[in-house]
């Protein structure tokens, strides 16, 4: 049993910390080897870090499965630091980069050994493509296990009203 605690900024919306407590008032580690997230935002209120800790405090490595589709790319986080980069002012994430304790980059394992997603937006600020790149900047696989390991990229397409009508890998 443990109980989640939410710490805000002075006059932000968005938590500035979540941290899991046991009954003796301790932190906790939850699923996911973690018992606290600190968070920043930039002048927009878009997230641009996430640091994950342990119950000693100390930033620790999220142990993160494999990403899900049904999961917003604004949501993701894994490693120790989760940092999210925009281009202009749109409000979703264009580059979403693992880090370790060690501030370089992370190639997160249990996702193909991939450090970051890069995603694409239309004009109408939907996503036109998802890619992945190793912790040198180089492709690597999305999800070898269903898309296989030449898929390095996904690009999606839109009908008239706005749904997906395809994918192209």
């Amino acid at each position: 049993d443990y109980e989640t605690r939410f710490k805000y900024s002075e006059g932000s919306i968005h938590p500035s910390e979540v941290a899991n407590y046991g009954k003796d008032d301790a932190l906790m580690v939850n699923e996911y080897g973690v018992a606290k997230t600190a968070y920043a935002f930039d002048d927009k209120g878009r997230l641009k870090e996430a640091r994950h800790f342990g119950s000693d405090e100390a930033l620790r490595e999220k142990n993160m499965p494999e990403p899900k589709v049904d999961v917003a790319f604004d949501s993701i986080s894994a490693g120790a630091i989760t940092k999210y980069s925009y281009e202009g002012d749109n409000i979703r994430p264009s580059r979403i980069s693992f880090y370790g304790k060690d501030e370089q980059p992370l190639a997160i394992k249990a996702w193909g050994s991939m450090a970051s997603f890069v995603i694409k937006y239309n004009e109408h600020n939907m996503i036109s493509s998802v890619s992945a790149l190793a912790p040198d900047d180089t492709p690597v696989a999305i999800d070898a296990k269903v898309l296989g390991s030449n898929v390095v990229e996904v690009r999606c397409g839109y009908d008239d009203t706005g749904n997906v009508n395809r994918f192209t890998m």
